[in-house]
């Protein structure tokens, strides 16, 4: 399923096009908020705001990855740590901006697999939640 959506960056407007992929055994589980034709998104005030995209495999501990490729530049949280949904866990610096990648689920913080520096690509995991 494609769903289509207008995002506004430093006050140009853009619509972008995002298709939902389900694998067999796998889901994606973005953690998304639906907006209005004309509503602009709440917390405008904050740099950047990204969301994470967890995932859990066959009832596994879940992890959130990548949402993009960028350098980590501040991990907010260490294993043990209980986190919410909307809770940031990892700040990735892409095209010179901040991006807050939250926890998208409630848990405990298992592993921390990158440390601050560290280069990642887009879907890589960057932590494990149980």
């Amino acid at each position: 399923m494609v769903k289509k959506f207008k995002i506004r960056v430093n006050g140009r407007e853009y619509e972008i096009e995002v298709e939902e992929m389900l694998t067999e055994g796998w889901g994606i589980i973005p953690n998304t908020r639906e907006f209005s034709k004309n509503q602009s998104l709440p917390g405008t005030e904050r740099k950047n705001e990204m969301v994470s995209t967890t995932f859990k495999a066959n009832g596994a501990a879940s992890g959130v990855k990548a949402p993009m490729p960028g350098v980590v530049v501040a991990i907010k949280v260490k294993p043990g740590d209980t986190v919410g949904p909307q809770d940031v866990v990892i700040t990735i610096e892409a095209m010179k901006m901040e991006n807050e990648i939250t926890a998208g689920r409630s848990g405990v913080v298992e592993q921390v697999l990158v440390a601050e520096g560290d280069t990642v690509q887009a879907g890589q995991l960057l932590m494990t939640l149980k």
